[in-house]
């Protein structure tokens, strides 16, 4: 995939790619197999197991630079991803999520200059709260640390 436009313009296209990749690999027997062993009594239970599955198995591991690399799901549980950044850790979180149907949202956030530089989650907690999710982050489960400039919303 090339994208191509303005900064804003692309992180739309990146994140188009990222929900159908979402989308599609949500149904998959590798996800939906994983997602049932991740299911807790209580809802808060089980997005704190999906996150803390997440934080265990999938390293962090930068896109090399200049290029932006994203991988399917399925491919990510199965432990064939050269690069595990942001995009990915939500994505395979976000698909995860999806197969239990969990409503989540991919967040795009700019924090240290106007361009979208990073992305996280966030999961329906209940009908009412929703609870952030960055799962690059040790302390990423209902934190969002950075300060932002701007975000926007996807659902997935």
């Amino acid at each position: 995939m090339t994208a191509t436009g303005t900064s804003d313009e692309i992180t739309d296209q990146i994140v188009k790619k990222m929900l159908e990749l979402i989308r599609r690999d949500a149904k998959a027997p590798e996800i939906t197999k994983v997602a049932e062993t991740l299911k807790k009594p209580s809802r808060m239970e089980t997005l704190s197991a999906v996150f803390d599955y997440i934080r265990s198995r999938f390293p962090y591991k930068s896109d090399p630079p200049g290029i932006e690399h994203l991988t399917a799901p399925v491919h990510i549980i199965n432990g064939d991803a050269p690069y595990m950044d942001c995009d990915e850790l939500v994505t395979i979180t976000c698909c995860l999520l999806k197969s239990m149907k969990i409503p989540c949202l991919v967040k795009v956030i700019a924090w240290r200059k106007p361009a979208y530089t990073h992305v996280v989650l966030e999961a329906q907690l209940t009908e009412q709260h929703w609870l952030v999710m960055d799962p690059t982050r040790f302390d990423g489960f209902g934190n969002q640390v950075r300060t932002v400039i701007k975000e926007k919303r996807y659902k997935v």
